[in-house]
């Protein structure tokens, strides 16, 4: 698969965008063929070969719940023939939820100001109470990786997650440098090996 992150470059805050917004804006700004196959290494040899398959997409809008079926672009390498589908970096690999979703679900939790049971914060989102434990260990798993050991005991969950919503360029050195580093999208559950090409 492609991963692409570079309409974050352009963006001053992403907080107030919905996932649909970003996912077609990135799709309408990526280019084939600045990609580098993350198969062969080819550059510029990706086209696009007009083939798509649908896929769901779980977000939160205006206070609730929305699930939207995504239609995600294929290209083909011309040097060593593989195709790959085009994951912008608001999905997450393997997820339904997106990653904006996922990361306002964690804000809650980690909160300083929490008012709410965990069951509350689940029934808000409706997510079952198991995914919240298994994104909170993903999440603490992920930003100590990120940050590094010293550094993640110093910076709070709440307040890594704020620098992520404030801060798009951050955004884009976060979600390009964690792959680099781990071989794994930020918040990613599957342990698969993803592939990963930057415009």
């Amino acid at each position: 698969m492609i991963r692409d992150s570079t309409v974050f470059y352009k963006l001053i805050s992403i907080y107030s965008l919905k996932d649909i917004d970003l996912f077609n804006r990135a799709i309408l700004e990526f280019n084939p063929h600045h990609c580098t196959c993350p198969l062969c290494g080819a550059k510029h040899a990706c086209i696009s070969t007009g083939d798509a398959y649908e896929r769901y997409l779980i977000s939160y809008e205006n206070q609730q719940v929305v699930v939207r079926t995504l239609s995600i672009s294929m290209i083909l390498c011309t040097s060593c023939k593989k195709s790959h589908a085009v994951l912008p970096a608001v999905i997450v690999p393997f997820a339904t939820y997106s990653l904006f979703f996922i990361l306002r679900v964690l804000a809650d939790y980690f909160s300083p100001s929490k008012s709410f049971t965990i069951q509350s914060l689940c029934d808000k989102y409706q997510v079952a109470i198991s995914t919240l434990y298994r994104w909170i260990s993903l999440f603490k798993t992920h930003k100590k990786l990120w940050l590094g050991i010293l550094d993640d005991l110093t910076v709070s969950s709440y307040t890594f997650i704020e620098n992520i919503f404030n801060d798009s360029f951050s955004l884009f050195q976060l979600l390009s440098s964690f792959f680099s580093q781990t071989g794994k999208s930020f918040l990613q559950f599957s342990f698969q090996t993803s592939l990963y090409s930057s415009s």
